[in-house]
């Protein structure tokens, strides 16, 4: 790991973390030295109180490393069922076997047999591995391992997976509310799994029912393919920013399923937001000194925000990137922390919607994040969302903040 000025980017490890922790009846063991999982409940307890899956650690210490003994790992299992009685048990790597040569894959086996509980390896959990790599893998190893064949019936209601719903974004709650509020009113559906912020493990083992999967974060798109692959089940990706934007996400779905829209809820939805919609275009053609936006952080929320900023309230794109080297492309680049720091700096005019340490960069008080950062609290799941319509009047709100 390189060296940081304000804040290291996320390792795969914490994107498993992140990807896995909010699980009901899943279990995570870290194959690592004391310490290993304490800072990481601590976060995930601000991140949800609701934090579903139970953290543990096989408590390696130094003769263990030293002489590659692993019968804490046995012990740990047998404690782990002894106490929760999980109905999966995730295995997290850490350095020690990198280093020490351990086979996790047959430790894992070993177990399985000896206890009878299915116990799930994962791989990307090193520190070389990026935050993509490890909800990427956590996103797709949950629907390839758990999610039954039995399920292929499909459920009654027209329902529906979202898939990429983790807590390493802000509004991770209130943004899936506002998608379910939207979804249940304009074409009626129902949410079979929100994987993973709030599901389970019974829940995703009959995810193969529903009758579409939401994509709403590139790292999902293994799984949905994963799915389609096994159930025939289509899936579309994207996530819903903007009025428009909405609009066009709910006609996607509506047409992939020959559901009619409710037109009536549309016109609705959008003229209850039309005066701040209207007032924040006004105030950004009047003041547009003010009016550019800078955005940065997760790729699918960067390029949603700004499409509706740019092309619906007519902001002016100033500085834009994303943190997943594999994402970045022309119009969203990836930038590392030197980079940004040649821009982000209290020079910076406009609004600025990115993490903790670009604030930081630019001198500012808090204001509207993309990423959390591992100290941001989660203790308002009622606070208004980005997404949707509501998330549309919202962002108008801030804006104007910014623009007035």
């Amino acid at each position: 790991m390189g060296l940081y000025r304000y804040a290291p980017r996320p390792s795969g490890r914490m994107g498993l973390l992140w990807t896995l922790g909010m699980i009901k009846g899943a279990a995570i063991l870290e194959f690592g030295s004391m310490g290993h999982m304490l800072y990481a409940q601590r976060w995930l307890w601000q991140s949800n109180p609701d934090m579903a899956s139970k953290l543990y650690t096989t408590h390696l210490d130094e003769k263990d490393i030293a002489l590659g003994i692993t019968k804490r790992f046995s012990l740990a299992v047998e404690e782990i069922i002894e106490k929760e009685n999980p109905e999966v048990i995730f295995v997290l790597p850490s350095t020690v076997p990198a280093i020490t040569g351990v086979d996790m894959d047959v430790l894992c086996e070993e177990a399985e047999n000896e206890f009878g509980k299915q116990i799930i390896m994962l791989k990307k959990g090193s520190f070389h591995e990026k935050l993509h790599h490890g909800i990427e893998e956590g996103l797709y190893c949950l629907v390839k391992e758990l999610v039954e064949k039995e399920s292929v019936n499909r459920t009654e209601a027209v329902t529906y997976n979202l898939i990429g719903s983790c807590i390493d974004l802000a509004k991770f709650e209130t943004d899936i509310y506002e998608m379910k509020r939207i979804l249940k009113d304009c074409l009626g559906m129902e949410a079979a799994c929100i994987l993973t912020s709030d599901t389970s493990i019974s829940q995703i083992k009959k995810m193969g029912g529903a009758h579409i999967n939401l994509v709403i974060r590139r790292e999902g798109i293994k799984a949905a393919k994963e799915l389609k692959e096994k159930f025939h089940t289509d899936y579309v990706y994207g996530r819903p920013y903007g009025y428009q934007g909405t609009v066009r996400w709910l006609k996607q779905i509506g047409d992939k399923l020959d559901l009619a829209l409710n037109e009536e809820f549309i016109e609705r939805e959008l003229h209850e937001g039309s005066y701040g919609f209207d007032y924040c275009r006004q105030a950004a053609s009047i003041n547009p000194h003010k009016a550019g936006i800078s955005i940065g952080g997760n790729y699918d929320v960067v390029k949603g925000i700004l499409d509706f900023a740019a092309r619906e309230v007519g902001l002016e794109k100033k500085y834009i990137w994303c943190d997943a080297a594999d994402y970045g492309d022309d119009s969203i680049p990836y930038q590392t922390e030197e980079e940004l720091t040649k821009y982000i700096t209290k020079d910076l005019d406009g609004i600025l919607m990115a993490d903790k340490s670009a604030y930081q960069m630019a001198g500012r008080n808090m204001g509207p994040i993309i990423n959390r950062s591992l100290d941001n609290k989660n203790f308002n799941k009622y606070e208004p969302p980005y997404v949707g319509f509501r998330g549309a009047m919202n962002l108008c709100s801030l804006w104007l903040e910014n623009i007035l």
